[in-house]
């Protein structure tokens, strides 16, 4: 290979710039504390914090969407308990109500009663923080509507949606990678009537569970009502109302509608349980992510002081060398 006389010095401005440009480089990093710069510093790298940050921002995304749905779930979980509460006083009550009671004592438990279907009422109309039906149907309505023409009290003053396209509903929530969680409970469908129709699938927390049944509201308004409509010699306040029968289809109604509350209690807080796994979960992750972030982007400043330190001796190295060989004059080499 031919050696020019032009080829050292450009060999020696090639690497004095090199030097300099590395120099440049590890004085940027030092001040802002990141190791990547520019994505040409490292492409491997960069990649990877590109993607790492892409899982930084979903992980966040469902964080902040699992934080909002846990609202409304610990709203769900609170109306079913106290619907529960309501409930286990309506079957002491109900258990009370027997043949050995004076009609003054009917008419006592029966004013308690349409306490408790208000009560009932009111948890079943609950909204959430954003303002919709926490129990409602499509279209934001409520599960119970008044009854049109206005019942007179002590008749049951509410009914489940009559609308033919109720049907009570929840939302569902992306909660993580491939986990979607339906939030809330549902409050049963159309009943179609007094009685729910044996074919009509009627699900939900005011459906006494059985098809044949009211819904739970009105069951506690009927019992009230029957109560306090008894006279004088009366044994069995319900033996006249045709949904309910008698005293002990009435125990027995209520001891369903009861557990079916406590079955609700359970499912809501069976969704509380799981979206708080998944909240630590997500924190979890979230924190390894931000740690990962750190050590792909991170600079270390007792190692890049060291290595400023090196690669500014070997820039003034270069420079000092450079200086004295290209002083030299043909008449060195020839001496």
């Amino acid at each position: 290979m031919r050696i020019t006389s032009n080829m050292f010095p450009s060999q020696l401005v090639g690497e004095a710039n090199s030097l300099q440009q590395q120099q440049s480089t590890i004085q940027d990093q030092i001040a802002s504390g990141l190791s990547l710069i520019n994505g040409s510093d490292n492409p491997d790298t960069f990649s990877q914090v590109e993607l790492t940050r892409a899982a930084q921002l979903q992980s966040n995304q469902y964080a902040s969407v699992t934080n909002t749905v846990q609202t409304r779930a610990q709203d769900s979980y609170s109306g079913m308990s106290s619907l529960q509460t309501v409930m286990s006083k309506v079957g002491e009550l109900v258990t009370q109500a027997s043949g050995t009671l004076g009609v003054e004592s009917y008419h006592a438990v029966g004013e308690q009663m349409v306490q408790l279907a208000n009560q009932i009422a009111q948890i079943a109309n609950q909204k959430s923080a954003d303002g919709s039906y926490l129990y409602g149907g499509i279209g934001n309505v409520a599960p119970l509507t008044l009854i049109s023409p206005a019942a007179t009290s002590p008749a049951p003053l509410y009914e489940i949606n009559p609308s033919t396209a109720y049907t009570s509903t929840i939302p569902s929530a992306t909660i993580n990678y491939g986990l979607t969680l339906p939030i809330g409970l549902t409050a049963g469908n159309n009943r179609g009537g007094a009685a729910v129709p044996a074919t009509q699938n009627y699900a939900g927390f005011l459906s006494t569970g059985v098809a044949s049944s009211t819904d739970t509201y009105t069951l506690v308004a009927k019992i009230a009502q029957d109560l306090l409509a008894a006279t004088a010699g009366t044994t069995d306040p319900f033996v006249a109302d045709a949904s309910i029968g008698s005293y002990t289809s009435a125990v027995t109604m209520a001891n369903t509608a009861t557990s079916l509350s406590s079955e609700n209690v359970g499912k809501a807080a069976a969704q509380l349980t799981e979206l708080s796994l998944n909240s630590t979960t997500l924190n979890n992750t979230v924190s390894t992510q931000a740690k990962s972030m750190s050590n792909l982007t991170s600079v270390n400043t007792a190692e890049a002081a060291t290595q400023l330190t090196q690669v500014q001796a070997a820039y003034q190295a270069a420079l000092q060398s450079g200086a004295k060989i290209l002083n030299m004059s043909l008449l060195n080499y020839l001496n």
